[in-house]
């Protein structure tokens, strides 16, 4: 039986969409740690106070919600149970800059 292109692209694609999502993921790690970095700078200079962060938290929660069903109806259209997948995600972490 013959290696077809059908078999070739099942198996290349989840790999490419692996490693997108492992590069998004890198660097979305390293922005959620310079927000935090900045939110500490900004505590510890007087520009914000704990107020303010106490009002943007309860925001938070009203809408986390939301985000928590839309990252749910992602996460079901990614193929995570697919080794190709979970290989492409840890090279595309990995290898990105």
């Amino acid at each position: 039986m013959a290696f077809e292109f059908e078999t070739a692209l099942a198996l290349i694609f989840p790999f490419v969409i692996g490693l997108l999502v492992g590069y998004i993921l890198k660097h979305a790690i390293k922005i959620l740690g310079a927000i935090i970095v900045l939110v500490l700078l900004l505590l510890l200079f007087g520009y914000i106070n704990v107020g303010m962060l106490e009002f943007f938290f309860k925001n938070l929660l009203n809408y986390g919600e939301k985000a928590l069903e839309a990252a749910k109806t992602v996460g079901n259209v990614l193929p995570a149970s697919s080794l190709i997948f979970l290989l492409g995600v840890a090279v595309g972490y990995f290898l990105s800059k």
